[in-house]
């Protein structure tokens, strides 16, 4: 080896081991977010697995843009907010201030100047792959930002111009009753009553209006089952699949399913409760992001029993060591974040101010918030059911807590059933 090749090879390795230790302190930054107490060897190695599957999309591609000749922050591969908006976007915002920031500077950036906002967002000239999955899902990521604080004061009017437009696309369709899809229907519905509601709250009466006069539509997608209409196109399910999507309204939820035993049948069924082998049986589980959020759905009927049992054998089940311990197509890293979150004995309702509880299966785990508070979740006794959970010495009813209020800090207790 000649004297230049060598000294070239030695300044190679060098920056090589440079960079390797650069990215082991900051992946030893990202993973101290969050500590946990009180697990065995195995659920530690499956928790920060799927902790790492967690965080490795969207990439910061800060002064490389090709949206837009500013060096300025910029996030890029959400492939896509379909596989990601549910869990691993309410995980960012949680824990990760500058990756949460930059991935809001991203969609309102895009937002202002394509006059909508992108459902896919990678290396192509195509912005819309997959957009037959769903819509409206920016509004669902810019919101769930919002509510963990991760959207600058100055920003709200770009957020409500932004969505304004995004949600502006699907309005004369909506209030025609000419919406193509049952699930966008809901899709963009829902997202209009959380913004209604949160422009109420801004006082933004306009906006308020705006948001409210199309939020009004949700019951649409209903047939007279109390499930989604019969005979639509669904992506990747079924109408059962999609029919236990959480609404703002569950009183009227439950009126249109014929009331509270009728919805718990239909849950019971769904989820092989009732008969394995009845054709509803459908649950997608931690196997894909359709429906993952259903077992909490029986929190609405009383039934915390039966949300328990479901995250018992999915979590035995779904997710193990080594090559094949995920349950399914991971996608962008939306089943790990799902099994982050049950893991904690938490779960965020994408679109909603609002957490519901679990059952939290680590002795003690302290959280290192985005806003730099601290929560220490602690589970007392060894059952699978939760009986009492208490947030900084209040009882919580309902066993659901406000985002603002979460992102507060302190303590929060849950005490289990003796088995």
């Amino acid at each position: 080896m000649s004297e230049t090749h060598a000294m070239a090879s030695a300044q190679t390795s060098a920056a090589f081991g440079s960079t390797q230790k650069t990215a082991k302190e900051r992946w030893s930054d990202k993973l101290n977010a969050i500590e946990l107490t009180g697990v065995t060897d195995e659920d530690r190695e499956i928790f920060y697995s799927n902790y790492y599957h967690s965080m490795i999309k969207p990439c910061g591609w800060q002064k490389e843009s090709f949206l837009w000749t500013e060096k300025e922050t910029f996030y890029l591969d959400f492939a896509t907010l379909w596989d990601v908006y549910k869990t691993q976007m309410p995980f960012i915002f949680t824990f990760f201030k500058d990756e949460g920031r930059g991935i809001v500077k991203t969609l309102l950036k895009y937002g202002k100047q394509h006059g909508k906002l992108f459902n896919a967002l990678m290396l192509t000239s195509n912005m819309n792959v997959e957009s037959t999955q769903a819509c409206c899902l920016g509004c669902y990521v810019l919101y769930d930002a919002y509510v963990r604080g991760l959207v600058d004061s100055l920003e709200t009017d770009d957020m409500f111009s932004v969505v304004k437009l995004e949600i502006g696309q699907y309005e004369e369709a909506i209030l025609s009753a000419k919406m193509e899809k049952t699930t966008k229907l809901l899709d963009v519905t829902l997202i209009a009553q959380s913004f209604a509601e949160l422009a109420k709250k801004l006082h933004r009466t306009e906006d308020e209006q705006y948001f409210s006069r199309i939020a009004k539509h949700w019951t649409d997608a209903f047939g007279n089952d109390g499930l989604l209409k019969e005979n639509y196109p669904y992506y990747e399910g079924n109408r059962w699949n999609y029919s236990f999507r959480f609404v703002h309204d569950i009183e009227k939820r439950t009126e249109l399913a014929g009331g509270k035993a009728k919805l718990t049948k239909q849950l019971d069924a769904f989820f092989a409760f009732t008969d394995e082998n009845a054709e509803e049986d459908r649950f997608e589980g931690f196997n894909n992001e359709t429906d993952m959020e259903t077992p909490y759905f029986y929190h609405y009927v009383g039934r915390y029993d039966r949300l328990s049992e479901i995250l018992r054998e999915c979590r035995e089940v779904c997710f193990r060591k080594g090559r094949e311990g995920l349950p399914g197509n991971n996608d962008s890293g939306g089943l790990s974040a799902c099994y982050i979150w049950n893991f904690l004995g938490l779960f965020p309702i994408s679109g909603q101010d609002n957490v519901f509880l679990g059952v939290p299966q680590a002795k003690k785990a302290v959280l290192r918030l985005s806003n730099n508070n601290t929560l220490t979740i602690r589970a007392e006794g060894n059952g699978e059911t939760v009986k009492q959970v208490l947030f900084n010495g209040e009882q919580i009813t309902g066993y659901s807590i406000p985002v603002a209020k979460l992102m507060q800090g302190g303590e929060l207790i849950f005490t289990k059933m003796q088995q």
